[in-house]
């Protein structure tokens, strides 16, 4: 269990971060222009 914490710790420190901080989550549809303000495309 101990060799096992790190990656616990890492894994919970990114759902932290993508969860609660929307830059996190949406660098990529922004990269992509994929966003509803900027998008060609009415889903």
């Amino acid at each position: 269990m101990r060799t096992i914490l790190p990656f616990y710790s890492a894994l919970l420190a990114a759902l932290f971060l993508v969860t609660y901080i929307p830059g996190f989550s949406m660098w990529l549809p922004h990269l992509l222009e994929l966003t509803e303000a900027r998008s060609r495309f009415r889903w």
